[in-house]
């Protein structure tokens, strides 16, 4: 478990009072229920990425409706919905934790709620934590160093940072600049986000990248082959292999809408 200085540092830049924290934080790791969260928790693992440095993907299903009807949640409730976030903000770093010990290159990790009862909160505390991902691995790093440990190298906590890690790998071997964008990845993805995919594939062709990209996207193209991360294109993966949906102009805009999560 991280130290309670990094649960209480987090925890009160997500707004949570400090001795909220402080109680939930003593609660969730007094010695007779230490980590009761784990009894909450059913843990699988996916088939490893190579296209990410043979990485697996760690999901995490919460058991919403169990935990709503246990002692533990009263316990917890009683601080509102600042206790609520604040117990999914220590399960999340405690996870980080874990997933950084003993691994040069740690598995990815996503959360899910199972029944969907406490989906926003998991949501909220996911999103915060993605932004602070990399400062809460220093964090981590330096509490291991001063207690003699080692951390390795992590890819991602939440889904959000394998998607954007596997999209990232479309982009590869492009190279320049964009101005006033910079990187032609962050031009490209800005342009997808803002004008849709027919104008993202007519700026390819533009700056000389169509090749390349349908070329990493061949090369990724399993990489999508996952109901979890990918859901959206399952439909026509499930139709169609790469090359049949890179004959097809109007199926391989839909499949890259599906994919970017763009309506146009």
């Amino acid at each position: 478990m991280p130290s309670w200085r990094i649960h209480r540092k987090y925890g009160k830049l997500l707004g949570i009072d400090e001795e909220i924290q402080k109680r939930i934080d003593e609660f969730i790791d007094r010695y007779d229920h230490h980590d009761f969260f784990d009894h909450f928790i059913e843990k699988t693992s996916t088939q490893k990425f190579r296209a990410l440095g043979n990485v697996r993907i760690l999901c995490y299903y919460f058991d919403s409706s169990s935990f709503l009807k246990s002692e533990m949640y009263k316990e917890i409730e009683m601080y509102g919905e600042e206790g609520i976030k604040c117990f999914f903000l220590h399960v999340f770093l405690d996870i980080i934790e874990r997933n950084t010990r003993f691994k040069n290159t740690p598995d990815i990790i996503i959360f899910e709620d199972l029944h969907g009862l406490l989906r926003n909160y998991i949501d909220e505390v996911g999103r915060f934590v993605e932004d602070y991902y990399e400062e809460i691995l220093e964090d981590i790093r330096r509490y291991r160093r001063r207690k003699g440990q080692g951390t390795g190298r992590t890819v991602g906590m939440v889904k959000g940072t394998l998607i954007n890690a596997i999209l990232s790998s479309l982009f590869r071997n492009m190279k320049g600049v964009v101005y006033p964008y910079g990187p032609k990845m962050i031009y490209y993805r800005k342009i997808i986000k803002d004008y849709g995919i027919e104008y993202f594939l007519s700026e390819l062709k533009r700056h000389g990248d169509y090749n390349t990209f349908i070329q990493n996207l061949k090369k990724n193209f399993t990489t999508l082959r996952d109901e979890i991360i990918f859901p959206e294109v399952m439909g026509i993966i499930e139709k169609y292999d790469i090359d049949e949906i890179l004959s097809n102009e109007s199926l391989l805009k839909e499949f890259l809408r599906r994919m970017f999560r763009v309506r146009v």
